[in-house]
């Protein structure tokens, strides 16, 4: 399996979903066992291991950067799945961007003499970012069943992969498989919104210092009126979504398309052993 770069790829793209998935659990484990010492452990250990998401997430961004430059060529793109590799590389530029910008501004707002809320710019940003990188990780694993799809398709049905393969199929597909997500995405949106907030006793220490140059009003990130609506029902909805179209389905369907592969393979390569072995025997 593990002898051209797309298997490479898609191996890639099943850990980094696999990796997308185990926090979520982690935690359901951590409000069940939380009081033992070893998952309160392995809880330290992930947000210690978060710290450093802005450096993993730079060499990340760099690395896509090289792909993203490599699969725009006009001579890479001429295959459904090598479109749908660029797409994801686009995904994961997006996706890994916020934490780099994030942490710029961190060091920017170090160099002050105290720091002072985010502005009303820069907290809308976050807003809409957070769903886009909500949108794109669900691209990601939507993308990566998409293309073992395709490939378990070409090899059961090579006579009739010229569609499949083509490039105007991966670009439609990409497209339908952003607007699905996107639905999703836009109701994670609808959760929260930016409202006006109270100001810390840090923040209001450090406002009085600089009075004349910023603004009094703070703003954050809270949750909406939509998502409160009679006991939080549309935010369970959108989770319930969320989890099984972003989670669910792509752990269950991840294995059983790499079976199908695989069983595929060997298929294919006892028909070659055959065909060789009937030719040796015809000398």
């Amino acid at each position: 399996m593990r002898t051209s770069s797309t298997n490479i790829i898609l191996l890639a793209i099943a850990i980094s979903n696999l990796i997308y998935m185990v926090y979520p659990i982690i935690e359901w484990l951590k409000m069940e066992y939380d009081s033992t010492k070893t998952w309160q452990g392995l809880r330290q250990w992930i947000f210690d291991l978060m710290y450093y998401d802005p450096h993993l997430s730079a060499v990340s961004f760099l690395v896509n950067s090289i792909h993203f430059v490599v699969l725009l060529q006009k001579s890479m793109r001429t295959s459904s799945t090598n479109i749908m590799l660029l797409a994801i590389a686009i995904y994961n530029l997006a996706y890994m961007a916020y934490p780099v910008i994030n942490s710029l501004k961190g060091m920017y707002d170090d160099t002050k003499p105290c720091k002072l809320p985010d502005p009303y710019a820069y907290v809308f940003f976050k807003w809409i970012y957070f769903s886009v990188q909500d949108d794109v990780r669900r691209c990601d694993a939507f993308l990566g069943l998409a293309m073992a799809s395709i490939r378990t398709f070409v090899l059961k049905f090579p006579m009739k992969s010229n569609t499949a393969t083509s490039s105007s199929f991966g670009w439609k597909t990409c497209l339908i498989l952003f607007l699905l997500s996107s639905i999703i995405s836009f109701a994670y949106l609808l959760r929260t919104e930016v409202a006006r907030d109270n100001w810390s006793s840090e923040e209001w220490e450090c406002y009085e210092r600089f009075p004349n140059e910023t603004s009094g009003k703070v703003y954050a990130v809270v949750p909406s009126k939509l998502s409160q609506w009679n006991l939080y029902m549309f935010s369970r909805v959108q989770m319930a979504l969320d989890g099984t179209f972003s989670k669910i389905i792509p752990a269950v369907l991840f294995p059983i398309l790499t079976l199908l592969l695989i069983v595929q393979l060997r298929k294919i390569e006892e028909s070659r052993n055959k065909m060789f072995s009937d030719s040796n025997q015809n000398k």
